[in-house]
């Protein structure tokens, strides 16, 4: 089965709150899922483009913004009716691309001391991703505790704190088979 653009659910999710500029779109994309899923203008405004031919969207221009007029994107009932018909569907299975993973495959041609290298470099930013959690969900206790969507909000964030946590554990792991493969490898080239 072919795989949808869920870009497209991303940004009818985001309307449903309210209407929105790309802009707003991609800053809340940030702050709010980009813990697990990621947007980037260049795929926000052409989609905001097809939702709005397939009568998804309506857009008007917003004068009241400022120095700068901003275009803003209100859901339609047919918008809201594709929405909570995505809901209803099962998701599809996650996609892995791992650069590591590959590199750790591969990695008998390279050198055990670049792998780990490799490795502590994503322990380090599992730990920051875990730092970067704490803000988010601190962020969300202080400023949207009242928000009908806060307690699902935070399981998200939960699932991204037990992801980084296990990618940690998954490389102490991993750097001390390194190590041991390294010490081996010198053993038997001496």
């Amino acid at each position: 089965m072919a795989r949808t653009n869920k870009t497209k659910y991303a940004i009818l999710g985001f309307l449903s709150s309210g209407p929105k500029s790309g802009y707003d779109i991609k800053r809340e994309s940030e702050c709010c899922i980009g813990c697990f899923w990621h947007e980037s203008y260049g795929s926000i405004y052409p989609m905001m483009k097809r939702l709005t031919a397939e009568g998804l969207v309506t857009r008007e221009l917003d004068t009241e913004g400022g120095v700068h007029d901003r275009i803003l994107y209100h859901m339609t009932e047919k918008g809201w009716a594709e929405l909570k018909d995505w809901l209803r569907r099962p998701p599809d299975p996650p996609v892995l691309r791992d650069e590591l993973l590959l590199k750790i495959t591969f990695g008998r041609h390279g050198s055990f001391r670049d792998l780990a290298a490799h490795v502590n470099r994503c322990r380090i930013y599992c730990q920051d991703r875990l730092n970067t959690l704490e803000r988010i969900e601190q962020r969300l206790h202080e400023n949207q505790s009242t928000h009908p969507n806060f307690p699902l909000w935070l399981i998200t964030v939960n699932m991204g704190r037990h992801r980084a946590n296990a990618y940690l554990a998954w490389c102490e792991e991993t750097l001390e088979t390194l190590a041991e493969l390294d010490n081996n490898h010198m053993k038997d080239t001496s």
